[in-house]
């Protein structure tokens, strides 16, 4: 009897991660919804689908982060959050009426392995893989993951910021996309993001591979 109410529960455990895992948003989910090289999507004010507490959001939403509307932030509500995200807001690049990128926030090294997998998973085997060594607090050093994959039209990019390795961002940016993030006003524009929400703009635009 005890034999067979611990195989139960066993498998009701088994199948509540299951469950979990199914439920969870990837990356790819996120580029369903927010579709690079599509028309931007007409979304609402991030304040009026704020939760009361001012933590989340109810849906996804958009605030604009830059006057040209160039960069606009993008705030996800919990369901839609892609599972290697950090924070609750990634930034979007946009070229005229269209989508060009997305910089979604990280965990930096901490989380490496996560999204390395998440990424490899959606995008297969990355095109270069390199540790790199970062400074972390009081100059230690830290090993960072930063890999990149080409899948036209876009590039996929994640690494660790410097100074800052336990943050992190992940690029996907189409050839549109990395003049829009060049331009002198990008990082003091994109700077005015809550730390964590997406970071990437404000460091030194990358180069990519």
């Amino acid at each position: 009897m005890k034999s067979s109410f611990l195989s139960r529960s066993l498998l009701a455990a088994a199948l509540a991660l299951s469950a979990t895992a199914a439920s969870a948003v990837t990356i790819s989910d996120t580029l369903g919804t927010l579709a690079l090289g599509a028309p931007f999507p007409r979304l609402p004010l991030c304040a009026d689908v704020r939760t009361p507490d001012g933590e989340r959001y109810t849906a996804l939403c958009a605030d604009t982060a830059r006057s040209d509307r160039s960069l606009m932030m993008i705030g996800f509500p919990e369901k839609l959050r892609p599972d290697i995200m950090d924070g609750n807001r990634a930034v979007a690049v946009v070229d005229g009426a269209s989508l060009v990128g997305l910089v979604v926030p990280t965990q930096g090294a901490k989380s490496d392995a996560k999204v390395l997998a998440a990424l490899t998973k959606a995008f297969g085997k990355p095109m270069r893989v390199e540790q790199e060594q970062v400074a972390g607090a009081g100059g230690r050093m830290v090993s960072a993951t930063h890999a990149g994959w080409i899948r036209a039209p876009m590039t996929v990019e994640m690494y660790a910021i410097p100074d800052q390795p336990d943050t992190g961002t992940v690029e996907l940016l189409t050839d549109a996309a990395r003049p829009l993030m060049a331009a002198p006003s990008a990082a003091s524009a994109a700077g005015a993001a809550p730390r964590g929400a997406a970071s990437a703009p404000a460091a030194k635009p990358r180069q990519g591979w």
